[in-house]
């Protein structure tokens, strides 16, 4: 095995487009599950006012809207990396003088990179392999319930 000053590495700002890359992809992954999330809640907060002004005789067609809109679930991806004060501090430990210091800095973003990678794969094939592993409990009780043959009321 070769001493890591020996070995050669993708060019810093190869690396930087890399880690930028991966982080914008995490990023995107969360923000769309929080707002899955959040619009959930939210519909579920309109049909609970909307139920209270059908109690009262109110008029329900500016709930009924809102509740369409947020239905559509409209989510814009981000091309920027929203905390790019943590990729500056990484960047800014890697830049150095001595050859062999940076070298271990490129290995260092280099590792950084592949393991952001290596996770999403990963994620990715648990999703893709283990569907009822991120299902809720409700559609979980449904398939299983579909599998054997019967069928789980409203």
């Amino acid at each position: 095995m070769s001493p890591i000053s020996q070995k050669t590495y993708p060019s810093f700002k190869n690396l930087y487009k890399a880690l930028h890359k991966e982080l914008v992809v995490i990023q995107n992954r969360t923000d769309a599950i929080h707002a899955a999330k959040d619009i959930e809640k939210q519909i579920a907060l309109l049909q609970y006012k909307k139920l209270n002004h059908i109690r009262e005789n109110k008029d329900v067609k500016e709930i009924n809207s809102q509740i369409e809109k947020l239905m559509k679930g409209e989510f814009e991806e981000s091309k920027e990396f929203k905390h790019k004060h943590l990729i500056k501090q990484f960047v800014d430990a890697g830049e150095s003088k001595d050859l062999v210091q940076h070298k271990y800095k490129l290995n260092n973003m280099a590792n950084v990179v592949t393991f952001l990678n290596s996770q999403r794969v990963y994620t990715e094939l648990l999703e893709r392999y283990n569907p009822g592993l991120t299902m809720k409990q409700d559609d979980n009780v449904r398939r299983t319930a579909n599998r054997v043959g019967l069928s789980v009321p409203e």
